[in-house]
């Protein structure tokens, strides 16, 4: 999309130093992202998993905790399974995957392309 977004808005390109900017400042945002992910992670597991994970889930230090830890486990297994379903599917059938992906996304584009043109 970038492409589309520099002949768009060719200002933006100058706002990050150019392409290459963007793209640095990008991949420093994704490093500090996994990294607050790693950290957070570390920190359920250090003070106690079940604990933690009641906490999450159900809302309450006081909750059941093997039963916060199984909903929590359960929900990142059903995010998991998901995503290896849609990884398959999305390999297996290229053509229908992108098609789908139109009905969905074309919507939102041709609304935010008559935004973008009612503003200038």
């Amino acid at each position: 999309m970038s492409p589309s977004v520099i002949g768009q808005f060719p200002w933006y390109t100058r706002l990050f130093g150019g392409k290459q900017g963007a793209r640095s400042l990008h991949f420093l945002g994704l490093c500090a992202f996994a990294l607050f992910i790693f950290v957070h992670t570390v920190m359920v597991i250090i003070h106690g998993a079940p604990h933690e994970f009641a906490a999450i889930v159900l809302g309450s230090y006081n909750a059941n905790h093997e039963l916060g830890l199984a909903m929590g486990l359960t929900g990142i297994s059903l995010i998991l399974v998901f995503h290896l379903v849609i990884i398959w599917f999305s390999l297996r059938y290229r053509r229908a995957t992108q098609r789908l992906l139109g009905k969905v996304v074309d919507p939102f584009e041709r609304v935010l392309s008559r935004v973008i043109r009612l503003t200038e």
